[in-house]
This record gives structure tokens, sequence and C-alpha cells, in this order.
């Protein structure tokens, strides 16, 4: 025999569950409002009631609207249900027959949603509660003991008591009943919730939505037991302390819920306006930069955000560190955009038609990302601030809910800056430039996905000049262009590096090299700079960089063979061994393991009688490259790691191999192409593609 009050939400939530399911398919043939019912029928009859012996009860009577007359109760069903309810034995000190009461009444309106159960419920009980009330009223104002109230009133065993004898128990009883009657009202206030929003966007609703039933239960439990000790109106002995004391602690568990709830409608309302302000509908620069970064209810000093109308904006977001370089590459780019010329560029349209940006309309903002404050904290912000020469938010002003709008808008993941970029009318031009300001610098100014340059190998070429100069001039030459660097995995060998300066010179001076006046330039990445390690370090977060903005980009804005290129540099990071790049001019050949590429050098006598018939030097080497690749054992595919630049990587990459083309698989930091391992992993491979693995390596 089941005992109801020793049991916990999550019994009584398994015990409904498995006994009633309500269905979209399982409802009334005949549409039923039981919240019309509840709010214009039954508040008004428990009102009313309780006020007939409490004049003075907190309720508020509620305004009976003339839609009353339209509604339609169940009235036979409400009948039967009191009837069954009152006739609950009232020896029942564990409350074993009420909760067997309680499952027939909740299985007998099993075809009502959760909330019409109790609005039900209490409506029946609410029968017999007002008419005792009402013919109560009757008899003791009535002047003749002949009339029909009398007569009702003594058929429903209704008598007259004394009322300083019986107020404590009559009191006590009816407390119970207001308890019950707020605790539907919160039911149907929650109930009305669940219908109006998505939970997705209220956790707490989402919560209450799974318990529900349970409160539900815990009601119609209660509304059983007051039902069944109806008589101690007429002066019978009464216990309640167990079912108040429960029903109370479910009115204060629904009350919590519903103020959290309230608070939640609130934030979501107000992330819904600024959402809609910011990326919906945005009217201009300024209402777009309140809406994403400051308080709506706080004056802001007069002109901190108006010096910003009918212009561009580059709204810089950060945390507080590793920031340096991106500082100092938007310090460049805010010198670069007073001075340089022309001050008017002329870019298209998506359509194709021209217009012009000008160069003096165009601002910097840094909106820091701070999530806990403190004397360090602040700080480091000044630390930080001093450093740049543009505008800046004041971090402790910005509200969480425009940081959670910054993360789930502009994918910021608290670790990867991103500048995104707004036009003078608020529009979003770029969900985040700093790829292109890395890239291309002011060269493509305004920075518009549409505006990068057009040459494929801009991307890597602008980057190896920071660090060799000399470059630019092999450039223009359209030179046989050979530039060998190191990978920053633990371990490095750079001896194949090193060793390429003398095998290159050797074939330079050659006398087939000599007499097809092929011209070859070699370096080596960073040997010119004082401290090599800072520049490869940079260039690998560089690259990064680079694949996170690219993969950012729609499609059909992305050029597939910088793309291709950017993962097979990430794809030769984790080799100890280097990278060689081999170009003709800008044009980039092939990105190569240095220690393989070393070897294609020793062996130059094996390949260069091919030079006289081949098209180029470069289809010459990369032919006798691939021959010596073929033959190593195991063949070995192409891995990619990230270390930084973890944001957005969770779409399917392609493996840039050009003899694989498989799709690589998310699994956690590193991309990893299985294919060649051995012929179980060749046949898995060829079915589902590379394997991926991103793991976030040690800082």
């Amino acid at each position: 025999m089941v005992k109801p009050l020793t049991l916990e939400d999550k019994d009584v939530l398994k015990l409904v569950y498995d006994e009633f399911v309500v269905s979209s398919s399982n409802q009334l043939e005949k549409p039923f409002d039981h919240e019309a019912l509840f709010t214009n029928v039954v508040s008004d009859v428990f009102v009313r009631s309780l006020r007939t012996f409490d004049p003075i009860t907190e309720f508020d009577l509620p305004k009976v609207e003339k839609t009353t007359a339209k509604v339609e109760p169940p009235i036979y069903l409400l009948k039967h249900l009191a009837c069954q309810m009152r006739d609950t034995k009232r020896e029942d000190e564990n409350r074993s027959n009420a909760h067997v009461k309680t499952m027939w009444v909740l299985k007998t309106l099993d075809s009502y949603s959760w909330c019409a159960k109790a609005v039900i419920a209490l409506a029946a009980f609410g029968l017999e509660f007002g008419v005792f009330w009402d013919l109560y009223e009757q008899k003791i104002s009535a002047a003749r003991k002949d009339s029909l109230g009398y007569s009702l009133a003594v058929l429903n065993n209704v008598n007259e008591f004394d009322a300083t004898k019986k107020a404590k128990d009559i009191l006590g009883y009816n407390d119970v009943v207001k308890n019950v009657y707020k605790t539907v009202r919160l039911i149907v206030d929650l109930g009305r919730v669940i219908s109006l929003y998505d939970s997705k966007n209220l956790p707490t609703l989402l919560e209450v939505m799974h318990i529900y039933s349970t409160y539900v239960y815990w009601t119609v439990l209660a509304i059983v037991v007051l039902a069944s000790q109806l008589d101690v109106l007429s002066g019978a002995p009464y216990n309640l302390t167990d079912i108040s004391t429960k029903i109370s602690s479910v009115r204060l568990q629904l009350e919590d819920y519903q103020k959290t709830i309230e608070r939640e409608i609130e934030k979501w309302k107000e992330y819904r306006d600024r959402e809609n302000c910011a990326f919906v509908s945005p009217k201009d620069i300024v209402q777009v930069l309140k809406c994403l970064l400051f308080p709506i209810y706080q004056d802001l000093p007069k002109g901190i955000i108006e010096v910003f109308k009918a212009n561009y904006v580059l709204v810089f977001i950060s945390g507080l560190y590793s920031i340096d370089d991106e500082i100092n590459l938007l310090n460049k780019i805010y010198e670069e955009l007073k001075q340089s010329r022309p001050r008017i560029v002329t870019r298209y349209r998506k359509d194709k038609t021209v217009m012009e940006f000008e160069k003096d309309r165009l601002k910097i903002l840094w909106a820091p990302i701070v999530h806990e404050d403190s004397d360090e904290v602040k700080r480091r912000f000044d630390v930080m601030s001093r450093k740049m020469k543009w505008h800046v938010v004041d971090y402790t002003i910005i509200p969480q809910l425009c940081k959670d709008l910054i993360k789930n808008r502009l994918k910021y993941d608290n670790m990867n800056p991103i500048v995104p970029l707004f036009s003078p009318q608020g529009e979003l031009l770029n969900d985040n430039a700093l790829h292109m300001l890395f890239t291309w610098g002011i060269q493509a100014f305004p920075w518009r996905p549409v505006d990068a340059p057009v040459e494929k190998s801009n991307w890597i070429w602008n980057e190896l000049q920071k660090s060799n100069h000399s470059i630019n001039t092999w450039l223009n030459e359209n030179a046989y262009i050979i530039v060998s660097g190191r990978t920053d995995s633990d371990g490095f060998d750079d001896q194949w590096v090193m060793k390429l300066p003398g095998e290159l010179e050797k074939i330079k001076n050659d006398d087939i090299i000599r007499r097809f006046d092929i011209i070859i330039r070699y370096c080596r990445h960073g040997e010119k700079d004082k401290d090599e390690s800072e520049t490869i370090a940079k260039f690998w977060t560089y690259v990064e960089s680079t694949f996170d903005g690219l993969r950012r980009m729609n499609k059909e804005e992305v050029d597939e063979e910088t793309f291709r290129q950017v993962k097979l540099f990430l794809g030769v990071r984790r080799h100890q061994t280097g990278w060689v790049v081999l170009s003709k001019g800008a044009s980039v050949k092939r990105i190569c393991h240095s220690e393989l590429f070393y070897q294609t050098l020793t062996e130059f006598s094996k390949w260069r009688q091919n030079i006289e018939n081949d098209p180029g030097f470069d289809v010459s080497l990369l032919n006798y490259y691939d021959r010596l690749e073929s033959q190593q054992k195991p063949l070995k595919c192409i891995d990619i790691t990230l270390k930084t630049h973890l944001s957005n990587i969770y779409k399917s990459i392609i493996c840039p191999d050009p003899k694989c083309q498989r799709p690589m698989k998310f699994k956690s930091a590193v991309f990893e192409c299985c294919h060649g391992q051995d012929e179980v992993a060749r046949a898995a491979d060829h079915a589902g593609g590379g394997e991926v693995e991103i793991t976030r390596p040690d800082s």
C-alpha cells in the first residue's frame, strides 16, 4: 500500500508517468477551456466562499467577465468526481486511501492536460465547498425556517455552529483550502507560460515542465483529503496537519519557480530585443552598439557613443590576455587609416555596382569580455587600454546578456579575439575581419569579405615577406622561390633545413640550370630576425588565424586553393623536419616536407635531364619528389593540429592531400587523416573518411 507522504518527487514522477500518458491525439472531442473555467468561475466560487466566514481574507475578488456565460463546465463529470472524492474513507492515517482515490481521479481525467486535471479536480471540490457556504449563509440569514434556502441547508447537513468555539477549526480547514487554491492558480499560470514560451530559452521552465505532473498529483491529493473531511464545517473532527505541510511546501516551490521564470522571461525579452536591434533589424550603428555592449537602463555620458554615428566600426572583442599581436596590428591599421592614400577607396557591392568608402569614416572600438572582476583584472585592463590608440569600452559596464549575445551571434569563444565590422547603418558586414586584417592589412580596406585581394597566394607571401623583404623582389622577377621553415612541434630536427642551402647552391651552378636561365631564390623563414622562435610562433598563429577566418566565411566567398594551402601548412606542422614552399613567382606549386625535399635535391643527378623536356624546373623536381613520397612505407596522410583557434571547427573538413580528398572527422584538436596506415584502416577510411583528433595542446 502506497504511503504518498513518504514519497519523494522523483518517486511520484515515476508513478504518474507509469500510469498516465497525455498526448495531442488523446484530447476531448469537444474543446475545453480550463483556464477560463478557473479564472471566471472556480476562483469566484472559492473567494466568495472563503469570505463568508472570514470577510477580511486577503484575496481580491476576481472580476467576473461576461465570458462566464460561455463557459460550459463538464457538470456530470464534476458531480461524479465530487461524489467520489467525498466518499474517500476518513480513517486514513497514511493517506493511502487518498492516494488510491487521487490515482482514480487522474485516471478519470486521463484525456485532459495536467493543468486541466488540477482545475477540474478543484472545480469538483468547489461544487461541495461553495454549496456549503452558500447554504450556510442562507440558513443563518433566513427569516423563516420554511424557506427554500433553509430546507436545502438542512438537506445538505449544513448546520449553524458557534463561531467562537469552531472558529479555530474552520479557519484551519480554510487555510488549507486557500493553499490549494493558490497552488492551482500557480499551476494554471505556469501552464500558460509553458504554452506561450519556448523552454529552450527558459531553463527553469524546462525544469518545471519535467516535474509539472508531480505538483498536479500533490494538489489533487490535497483536494481529495479536503473533500473527504468537508464535514468538519458541520462540526466533525479532522486532521489536516500533514497535508497542510505538504501543500504549503508545494506552493512555496511553485512560487519560487514562478519568480525565477518571470526573471528569465524578462531577460529573454531583453535578449530578443537586443538581438533584433543589433542583428535582425538594425537602424544605425549607434543603436547597434547600445544593444550590443551597453546597459539599457543606464544613462551613458553624453557623446560616448555618438562619436560612432555615420561611421564604419571595427569592434575588437577579446579577453585581457594574449592580445598584444592584435593590438599592434590594430594600432598599425589605425595609423594607416589616418595617413594612407587614397583617402577614398572604390569597392563593389554584392550586385557589382560601385560604391565609395572613406577611410576617415572608420572607427575602432575595443570591447573586452571579462567574466570575473578583481584588482588584478582592473590593473590588466588599464595596462592594455593604455596600449590602444582608439576607443575602449569599460568591461565593467558590459551586461552579461550582451556577452551571451556576442557568444551566440558572433561565435566568440572567450579565447580567440574577433573583429566584427559594422556599417553606419548597423549592418554586420563581416563577423570576423581579423584574418583579413592580418593577411592583407590596409590593402583590403574596408575588410568586407568581398574586399579580399584576388591573388590566391597573397595569404602566405604577405606573411613571409615580414621576415625577408627580398621576397617581394623575387616575386616580381617571377623566379623559382624556395622558402624553408621550422614547425613549432616539440623535438624539432633542423638538420634538413640547415642542409638545404648547400644542395641548392650546387643545383643553381649546374650547367643545365644555367643553360635554361632558371632563376632560383632561397631563404629560411625567420633567419634574419632577432628572435627566430618568436617569428615562428607568430607565423603559426597567423596560419591558424587564416584557417579560422576561412572557416567562418561563406562557401562561395572562399578560394578553395587558398584554403587547401592553409590546411596543407597545418598538415606539416606536426612534422619535426620542417616545411618547404616551392613557387614560381607568387604561384605556390607545393608545400613539402624538408627531409623528403632535401633527398630530392641530393638526388638531382637522377632527374636533372628531365628539365630539358618538362615544361618547368618545378615539374621535374616535383615529379621526382612525388616518386620518393610514394615509396615511403607506411604511406602516411595528413594531420591538422590546432592550438589556439578552436572556434567554428565542428564542420567537416576535406583532406587537403589531392590524392586523398576524403572527409576528415571531428574528434577533439588534431585533424588526422588515417589513409595508408594499414589495409583495415584504408578500407575504413575509404568508407568514412579520415579521422580527426582535436585536443587542446598544453600551453
